[in-house]
């Protein structure tokens, strides 16, 4: 059953992360780092989150939101202070790396810029990540089609992702759910749902 990312599932959320993304730095920030991130997404309004429950286990999930910017700068606020705290005790443990993470994150989800992308009417898909006892049954297409369905609701004019070049698997996934490759690397994905921002930002280069 597809529910939304609500607070009582973060937990859950965060042993599928672990799980799906082993060597992630975000994984690599620890488990209170992730729990206070996923919290304030469940409570951000720009989410556009699913979970794939099955007998009160979450099983997968999609995750993303509108403005990206906008999300970011949500999940910050409403986390309350444990996202703060996190982000401190991992750079008293690996002061270099860490800073060096967060400041990236600061400087292109934060702070402002000139990427007009991250707009209202635009959003970005962050991960797909499902439990490995239930992969195969056709639960990622299901949490695709009701991410892109709520976009589309929402006004949402195109959807932009990151992706491994090598993750061969969730490129072909995200290519059969109708996006499409944008740099030569394979490495950025969009989805358009309004062919008239295609137009318009194609003049202006604005998605690059």
């Amino acid at each position: 059953m597809i529910k939304e990312l609500s607070p009582k599932f973060v937990d859950q959320v965060v042993k599928v992360h672990i799980e799906a993304f082993p060597d992630s730095q975000s994984t690599k920030f620890g488990k209170e780092f992730l729990k206070s991130y996923y919290a304030g997404a469940a409570n951000s309004p720009n989410s556009v989150s699913f979970l794939w429950v099955i007998d009160g286990v979450v099983a997968g999930f999609i995750f993303g939101g509108i403005n990206k910017k906008k999300h970011s700068r949500q999940i910050l606020m409403r986390s309350k202070t444990r996202l703060i705290k996190s982000v401190i005790n991992n750079i008293i443990l690996n002061p270099v790396t860490s800073i060096k993470r967060f400041w990236s994150y600061l400087v292109h989800y934060i702070m402002p810029s000139g990427d007009t992308f991250y707009s209202d009417d635009t959003a970005t898909l962050d991960s797909v990540a499902i439990l490995t006892k239930f992969r195969g049954q056709g639960i990622a297409d299901a949490l695709m089609k009701a991410f892109l369905e709520k976009l589309k609701y929402s006004q949402v004019r195109a959807c932009r992702l990151g992706v491994l070049a090598e993750n061969k698997v969730a490129r072909s996934f995200y290519e059969r759910s109708g996006f499409k490759q944008l740099n030569k690397e394979g490495t950025i994905y969009l989805i358009v749902f309004d062919e008239k921002f295609k137009i318009e930002n194609q003049k202006t280069k604005k998605i690059k």
